[in-house]
């Protein structure tokens, strides 16, 4: 077999390979014991070149690997759904609550004693929207208008002073074109105002009282069935800006707790073989003496 038609039977050898099988060639070279190169002096080598056709043995198709999944840390906003969870999946002699009256988180560890890493879930109460309006109106100073309107609107949690009359008392002010404080004496005028009015062009001027606490009924948290009192103590004074009004909080930080302290209970009493108490869950590192 001459040279091109040899290189064209190996081209074509390694051309026409069918799916499912493989190419084999395989180069041997040794060198021949009668012969001698005459010009350099080595003996003469002689090349093997060994064509065939394997058929291929594939592998069974493994399934993809999937990345592990990350470790529960799911935040629950009720007490009922995050005490569900845990009677389900917690480890019941081994789940460690812990609430943290401060930051209004309470924390659980599924398996204090798990081997392969701690797995936690949170319960944050969010405000009750019927409540939210007051506590971010507490401690914030407004212009005795903008206070007015803010009562005017959210006036149906008001239980004291009575709704009616605090309505009648809000519409003389709403309604009037100038307000000074009443710089009268006595606790009937600690929050005293005269507003004028004009009628069909006549100026009148007429005392008005507003209250020294507003007591409101709503829910604290979103998942409260039942309402809380909380009471506010409104104070009025007088600024460059005119008259302006503030609402001072301090019950509503004492019921605010009042209402966490009750859901820590009744997780307590749902979860009885859980260990439940007051603190933060903190994770550190070992310390190695080398």
């Amino acid at each position: 077999m001459d040279d091109e038609k040899a290189i064209g039977t190996i081209a074509e050898f390694l051309r026409d390979a069918t799916e499912g099988r493989e190419t084999a060639v395989e180069v041997a070279k040794k060198i021949a014991p009668d012969g001698k190169d005459k010009a350099a002096g080595h003996p003469f080598q002689k090349v093997t070149v060994a064509l065939q056709r394997r058929v291929l043995q594939p592998e069974e198709p493994k399934a993809p690997a999937r990345v592990e999944s990350p470790r529960r840390a799911h935040r629950f906003a009720d007490a009922d759904g995050f005490t569900a969870y845990l009677s389900r999946y917690g480890a019941a002699d081994h789940t460690v609550i812990l609430a943290d009256v401060a930051g209004e988180t309470i924390s659980a560890v599924l398996n204090e004693q798990a081997k392969d890493g701690f797995e936690m879930v949170c319960y944050s109460p969010s405000i009750h929207p019927t409540m939210r309006p007051w506590v971010e109106m507490a401690g914030c100073v407004s212009s005795i208008e903008s206070f007015v309107e803010f009562v005017a609107e959210n006036r149906r949690v008001v239980v004291v002073p009575e709704r009616t009359d605090l309505l009648m008392t809000l519409s003389h002010i709403r309604a009037s074109t100038k307000i000074v404080m009443h710089k009268g004496r006595g606790a009937a005028c600690l929050n005293g105002v005269l507003v004028e009015t004009e009628i069909q062009g006549k100026s009148q001027t007429d005392p008005v009282d507003l209250p020294d606490k507003i007591v409101i009924n709503a829910p604290m948290f979103a998942d409260d069935t039942e309402g809380r009192d909380v009471e506010f103590d409104l104070l009025l004074s007088t600024s460059s800006a005119g008259v302006t009004a503030k609402l001072y909080a301090g019950h509503l930080d004492a019921e605010r707790t009042k209402a966490f302290q009750d859901a820590v209970g009744q997780i307590k009493g749902a979860l009885p073989g859980a260990i439940v108490g007051l603190g933060n869950v903190i994770h550190d590192e070992w310390k190695y003496i080398r």
